[in-house]
């Protein structure tokens, strides 16, 4: 869970951009809604995903070791 955090943590810090929320590589003015709807699918919520995919991935072989020392 602690991983999760951290990765949300990174993306916050690598999307901020002065006082607001931007696309990564952005240097111009406020982006618009639908660079940052694009960004958010495409960037953000796929690092997420890979993120909590491993996470449980993770848990999954825990669990799996501990019902194999259970037996």
């Amino acid at each position: 869970m602690n991983w999760v955090i951290r990765t949300c943590q990174q993306i916050v810090r690598e999307r901020s951009h002065k006082t607001f929320w931007a696309p990564a590589g952005t240097t111009e003015g406020t982006p618009s809604p639908e660079q940052l709807m694009q960004t958010a699918r495409e960037d953000v919520l796929d690092k997420l995903l890979r993120i909590i995919d491993g996470a449980q991935c993770v848990m999954k072989d825990i669990e799996h070791e501990r019902a194999k020392r259970k037996r």
